[in-house]
């Protein structure tokens, strides 16, 4: 919205007009093949999908329609990712459009290098990547969401994030890349909401105990302790956030649904095998062959399925790169990987772990640890125990 308000104010001839790359493909019939090198039958194609969603005889439609022909409409192309089959199609309109010298705006997830023709044509096409929210505009999006009571809370979940990295800073990964910090992974939109809702949550929980204080009568002693405020962790946010993003990632498709849980779980299992190989092998990425050398039978259907979502873009948990003829898979930050090695530990039990002293001593194992008792307290304990005897 704001970059077609932008457009407008420059210039008041032009038209905006915002396509939805899922409803392209969602409207467009599988009976009617499409050419990628027919730039005739391509515009037919999309005419097509206009006259279908706004009526042949309508005056949208007719109004567009010349709109295009005089060279006054700014596209909007929303979701590339989206376009499954058809993307070789939709890319050559839009490079169709830009030599033609209309204006187009194309947005997509991170894509792999070489996946898209745009990037071939790097003298048409200006490519721009979003940058994550910076400090003072996380803060100001927390106060709006939380108000004065709630931005407390999260100024101490950020002043949490900044102690435990003060040690370290920043880690090197063995070629050289530079490991994400913890606090910008909240830099993304969606990562920075789920914080706010978990937020949110606690805040609801406490006022509904503090009700709950006023109506039993309890002692200033005992309300003391209600009103006190619980400490949002790292390894919380991450298990709620983690659990959202796994099941939006799952089919939509009703068939499906019922399986969602399933699915979901299955997902799990392999990122907690890839944690658990990356922690034992101190390195932030796997091949695509170590990891398939991970799985068992019943989850290697599951594997082709999440990897087909990393690679459309949808699953944000994971990066995937190409290079050389290697792929690679890393998490979006350390802090997943990390998660999910504690995870993995949590489940088999940890026998797989090294002895007391080099589990306590080795700085590598501190952060697993820490979540690990966090989350799974009681697993802890008993491997501390077990080392022990």
């Amino acid at each position: 919205c704001r970059l077609i308000m932008n457009a407008l104010d420059n210039n008041l001839s032009i038209v905006p007009l915002l396509v939805s790359v899922a409803d392209l493909v969602k409207r467009s019939s599988p009976d009617h093949e499409v050419d990628a090198s027919d730039s005739e039958g391509i515009k037919e194609w999309f005419d097509r999908y206009l006259r279908i969603t706004w009526g042949e005889d309508s005056q949208r439609y007719l109004m567009i329609v010349q709109a295009i022909r005089m060279c006054r409409v700014m596209f909007l192309f929303e979701g590339l990712e989206d376009g499954g089959q058809l993307t070789k199609v939709i890319e050559s309109f839009i490079l169709s459009l830009v030599k033609e010298r209309h204006l187009v705006v194309v947005t997509s997830r991170p894509l792999l290098s070489g996946t898209s023709s745009l990037q071939q044509w790097g003298e048409f096409v200006v490519t721009m990547r979003l940058e994550n929210l910076n400090v003072e505009q996380k803060r100001s999006i927390a106060h709006n969401r939380l108000g004065l009571e709630g931005i407390r809370a999260f100024d101490r979940f950020v002043a949490q994030l900044r102690d435990s990295q003060s040690d370290g800073t920043e880690k090197t990964g063995e070629e050289g890349d530079v490991d994400t910090s913890q606090e910008d992974v909240f830099g993304n939109p969606m990562m920075l909401s789920m914080l706010l809702c978990y937020i949110q949550i606690q805040q609801t929980e406490q006022a509904e105990k503090h009700a709950n204080a006023i109506d039993t009568k309890l002692g200033p002693q005992e309300a003391m302790n209600v009103d006190a405020d619980r400490d949002v962790t790292l390894t919380a946010v991450y298990r709620v956030a983690i659990d959202v993003m796994l099941q939006r990632i799952q089919s939509k498709s009703m068939s499906e649904r019922l399986y969602k849980e399933e699915k979901t779980e299955l997902c799990k299992r392999i990122l907690e095998k890839m944690g658990m190989a990356m922690q034992f092998k101190q390195q932030f990425y796997l091949e695509e062959s170590e990891i398939e050398n991970l799985l068992t039978q019943d989850l290697q259907a599951a594997w082709t399925g999440l990897k087909a979502v990393v690679v459309a873009g949808h699953a944000m948990l994971l990066r995937m790169s190409s290079d050389g003829g290697r792929t690679e898979l890393r998490f979006l930050v350390k802090g997943f990987q990390t998660f999910f090695a504690a995870s993995g530990i949590a489940r088999e039990g940890g026998a797989r772990l090294p002895g007391l002293v080099p589990l306590l001593t080795d700085k590598s194992w501190g952060p697993m640890l820490e979540m690990l008792a966090e989350a799974w307290p009681h697993c802890y304990v008993r491997i501390i125990e077990s080392r022990l005897e």
